[in-house]
């Protein structure tokens, strides 16, 4: 199960580190991994039911933009947990 948790962890990282353009495919970009893969979506879906990814709002312009996410405070904080180096 750690691995599981761990393999989350490290999408999270690739959020905070990619938080200019937080969007699935270029962090699954950077972590080598197929945005549309089924063991990437329930990693992003699980980081956003414990509240450490939220959905950032769009304006109504930015119809058809791909979703965009960033790290909640309780994901900086996990991070942190992690050793992470979030800061405070």
């Amino acid at each position: 199960m750690d691995a599981v948790y761990e393999r989350a962890v490290e999408v999270l990282w690739a959020f905070f580190e990619h938080r200019e353009a937080g969007t699935p495919q270029v962090v699954a970009m950077a972590l080598g991994r197929d945005p549309d893969a089924p063991v990437f979506r329930a990693d992003v879906n699980k980081l956003r039911e414990v509240g450490a990814l939220e959905l950032v709002d769009m304006p109504a312009e930015y119809v058809g933009t791909p979703e965009v996410y960033r790290v909640t405070p309780e994901g900086k904080q996990l991070l942190r947990e992690w050793n992470y180096p979030v800061g405070q």
